[in-house]
């Protein structure tokens, strides 16, 4: 989120936000976090595993969603980069889906404004469809990953601007 669209003077501040579209599996995300965000969106991390599955799916998304995830997806910074989504403690946990004890089995995607209801339904769809096309990788021993919840949480930021004394 650029902060700068939002100058303040000193003593101000200001909210900013965006959305998170959380998608719940049953599996720990860190192996395919990348790749289900990459086929469900047609976008990806920078420098990830998923940027050729992205580049592959994102034209064949059809137009209207294509469109409204390449006006709303954005991209925030986090120790590798710029990337869309981040990897989350999931409501719905179980003893396959923790890994040293992290049971990170959701992944968010993010976006500047709410995803309208059809189009979330659409990215969850897109993700179920994931999990039956993709994602059977034998890598990986585990039970076949399912999409077993979603959530559209709202993330607030807060800016406040102090006034310094030089001394």
């Amino acid at each position: 989120m650029d902060l700068t669209r939002y100058p303040l003077e000193p003593g101000k501040s200001t909210a900013s936000g965006f959305w998170w579209l959380f998608l719940d599996t049953n599996l720990y995300s860190g192996n395919f976090e990348t790749e289900l965000v990459a086929y469900a969106t047609g976008h990806a991390s920078e420098r990830s595993r998923g940027a050729d599955l992205a580049e592959k799916i994102h034209d064949r998304l059809p137009e209207p969603l294509r469109n409204w995830l390449d006006e709303h997806v954005i991209y925030l910074s986090d120790e590798y980069g710029l990337t869309p989504l981040r990897m989350v403690e999931g409501p719905f946990m179980s003893e396959d889906s923790r890994i040293d004890s992290t049971p990170l089995t959701a992944v968010g995607i993010s976006f500047d404004v709410r995803p309208p209801s059809p189009i979330a339904y659409q990215i969850v769809g897109r993700a179920k469809e994931y999990c039956l096309v993709e994602y059977p990788d034998e890598r990986w021993p585990k039970p076949p990953l399912r999409i077993v919840g979603f959530r559209v949480i709202e993330e607030q930021l807060l800016a406040v601007c102090h006034e310094s004394m030089v001394v």
